[in-house]
Formats: C-alpha cells, sequence, structure tokens
C-alpha cells in the first residue's frame, strides 16, 4: 500500500495503487523498463548540511540487487559500503534514510530469505554502516518491510512499513530507544481489511507522523497517524472521491506546518495528492498534473524547508514515457518547478526529497538510457535544480 518504489514488497500494492504506480508509465507507454546492463536507483535522501548528505537505494547489475549507499561530502557524491544481509546472490533493499549528526544515520528497507521479505535497519555510526537487529512480527516465512525512518537524535527513532497479519498485510512501526528497535502498536481504522505504513517525520520526542493507507473492500483510502509522546493515533484525513487514495510521504517544518502527498486513482489515471496540516485539521490543496487529466501524475516524496516553502517530487507521464516531476510551494500554491534531464534520459522518476536548513534541496531517483537504469541525482542552487553527478556501481 502506498506508493513505493519497489512493488515486490508493497504488497498492500499487489492489488492496489502502489504497484500499479510503480508501472504505470511503462504500461501506458506499451512496455517494461527494460532490463538494464547497470540498474541503480535512489529510493531517499536526509541532509545534515551543505556539506554533508546521505542517499539510499539498491543496485542491481549482478541481476540481484545490493544495498547502495551515497553520502555528498560538500563536493561529490561517493558510494559507501553497506551491509547486504540477505548475501550476494538475492536481494537487498533501502528505502529510506534519517540522520541526526555526521555520526549518527539510519536507513531502512528489506531483504530476501530465501523465501519472504524481512524488515531491514543499517545505522552509521560515524566510521561505518552496520547492521542492527530489528523485529519481525509477521516471522519469517511472512512479508514484512520498511519503507520509511525518521531520526531525532541519537537514541530517538521511528521506522515504519507493513507485515503479514494472518492472511493479511498491517500497518509496522518500530521505535529505536537507544539499544534496540521494539515495535509499536499502530491503531487500525475501523473496517480496515489492509493497511500500511510508507513515511514517518519525527517533529521532537513527543510529536510524530506517519503516512500512508488502507483498504476497506475495494475502497483505498489515506491514513494518517500521530504520536502524541505516549500512543499512536489515528487522525482524520481527506480524499479525494475516487477509488483509490494513498500517502506516500510526510513533511514538516514545524507541529503546525505539515505536508502529505501522493496519488489518487479514479480507476483509470493517477493525479498528485497533497495534503496540508495547519495545526488543527488535514486539508487538500490543489497541485498540477503536468501531464494532464488523462495521464499519470504521482508525487513519491516532499521535504518543507519552512513553513512558506516546501519540494514535491515524483513523475509525470508526457504520452511516451514517465518524466522526472518537481513542484514548489511558495505560501500559496504548488507550481511546478523545470527539473533538469540528464543527456539521453528516455525515463526517469524522482523517489526522494530533502531540504537543507540554508534552503538549498536535493532530489534522488533513477533514470533510464538505452539499457541502463542510473542513479539520478538533482540540486536546488537557489535559481534552478541541476543535476549532480552521482556514482554507479
Amino acid at each position: 500500500m502506498g506508493i513505493h518504489p519497489h512493488p515486490p514488497f508493497s504488497a498492500v500494492a499487489a492489488a492496489g495503487l502502489a504497484l500499479a504506480l510503480a508501472g504505470a508509465g511503462a504500461a501506458q507507454a506499451g512496455s517494461a523498463v527494460p532490463r538494464a546492463v547497470t540498474n541503480d536507483m535512489l529510493s531517499s535522501v536526509a541532509v545534515v548540511s551543505s556539506s554533508d548528505a546521505w542517499a539510499v537505494g539498491d543496485s542491481s547489475s549482478t541481476g540481484w540487487s545490493h544495498t547502495l549507499i551515497e553520502r555528498w561530502n560538500g563536493k561529490a557524491w561517493k558510494v559507501v559500503a553497506s551491509p547486504d544481509p540477505a548475501g550476494s546472490s538475492a536481494n537487498n533493499q533501502l528505502d529510506g534514510v534519517a540522520v541526526t549528526s555526521p555520526s549518527n544515520a539510519w536507513a531502512v528497507g528489506q531483504f530476501w530469505n530465501g523465501s519472504s521479505w524481512q524488515p531491514l535497519t543499517e545505522r552509521w555510526n560515524g566510521t561505518s554502516w552496520k547492521l542492527v537487529r530489528c523485529p519481525d512480527p509477521g516471522g519469517k516465512a511472512a512479508r514484512d518491510g520498511l519503507a520509511g525512518v525518521a531520526a531525532s537524535s541519537a537514541s530517538g527513532a521511528w521506522a515504519v512499513g507493513e507485515y503479514a497479519h494472518g492472511s493479511t498485510l498491517q500497518a509496522l512501526i518500530l521505535r529505536w530507544n537507544g539499544r534496540s528497535w521494539q515495535q509499536v502498536t499502530s491503531p487500525q481504522p475501523r473496517g480496515a481489511t489492509e493497511s500500511s505504513l510508507s513515511a514517518v517525520t519525527s517533529i521532537s520526542s513527543s510529536d510524530a507522523w506517519a503516512v500512508g493507507a488502507y483498504f476497506k473492500g475495494l475502497s483505498e483510502r489515506t491514513l494518517i497517524e500521530h504520536w502524541n509522546g505516549h500512543s499512536w493515533r489515528l487522525v482524520p484525513s481527506p480524499n479525494v472521491k475516487v477509488l483509490r487514495n494513498a500517502l506516500d510521504t510526510v513533511t514538516g517544518s514545524g507541529a503546525s506546518a505539515l505536508w502529505a502527498t501522493g496519488a489518487s486513482d479514479n480507476g483509470s489515471v493517477f493525479q498528485t495528492l497533497t495534503e496540508l496540516w495547519n495545526g488543527r485539521s488535514w486539508r487538500l490543496v490543489a497541485s498540477p498534473d503536468p501531464g494532464g487529466p488523462g495521464q499519470n501524475n504521482v508525487l513519491y516524496a516532499a521535504a518543507a524547508a519552512s513553513p512558506a516553502s516546501a519540494w514535491a517530487v515524483g513523475d509525470y507521464f508526457d504520452g511516451t514515457a514517465d518524466q522526472p516531476l518537481i513542484e514548489h510551494w511558495n505560501s500559496k500554491v504548488w507550481q511546478q518547478q523545470a527539473a533538469q534531464d540528464p543527456p539521453g534520459l528516455t525515463l526517469g522518476t524522482l523517489y526522494g526529497a530533502a531540504a537543507a536548513p540554508s534552503g538549498r534541496a536535493w532530489a534522488v531517483g533513477f533514470y533510464v538510457t538505452g539499457t541502463s537504469t542510473l542513479t539520478l541525482i538533482e540540486r536546488w542552487n537557489g535559481t534552478s535544480w541541476r543535476v549532480m553527478p552521482s556514482p554507479n556501481r
């Protein structure tokens, strides 16, 4: 459930919005993304400062996916070694990254244990990335995984995703208490048959938000939960009056200024979905659909620089293939901003976004050129978005 870069994991995606979105443009184009000689992608990005940022994803040039972590040192992006718990002959994926300091960062995702997916957490200790054990509530034969992570300090972090609960999938929330990851109860909407969380953000130790979607019959609805310092509580969230709605990210610059973004599906095409928390309630806010009402338009990630400035990224279908999409909130409206295409791009998507205190911002994803799928990193320099060189494994 939710709009997720990796359809094999996002199972509430299996019969719903997420799986369809993952291949939406390719389906409209009449063919799938070609099997690449190089197949690297970045799913998430987090910023410490103008000279320190992290991006995570996976590389599958060998036929199996391996964790991919890159770091910005102020001058260039470099690959940093990261563990593959499934080994070199199975799949390992990272979908979320969070950082609090140069010596504390988290990356989360899932790995294949030979029969199913298991949740994956890795931690940067200032020197190297290390595997950290985490709960697997569905069990080793079930399909469990993590899609998002947020950290407020070295001793406080949240991770969210989904796990197998009987014959269905249920939202998963884990909490890092400074020593270990522990599962925390995630409330289920009344009548929900399946649920999943795609992203989480932490404002403080007593204020965090998680978003995703849930199924009630054949209808998929937005799901928003709030941590009040004691427990997670459901918070009402609006839906467009269509068959399916899902939120893939949540971001905020304060307790009373948050954004949640995703897409809605009317049974034919996907349209961008943006919701604003004003301190009292969530409300729908109009956002551009550059592909038009008859084509797919999706927002996968967002980053708020301030209450008056936020970025949202994803892709839109231009009639031939998916193209990178960037939108900006200027305190009044969302407006499309021009993304820079790397040379040879035929298809591209942006999956992650982050905003630095300086006002600069990052967006990450992938693009296809020829028979290769390559990492894509763009940077907002205060005036325009520019492609930054990024390594591939």
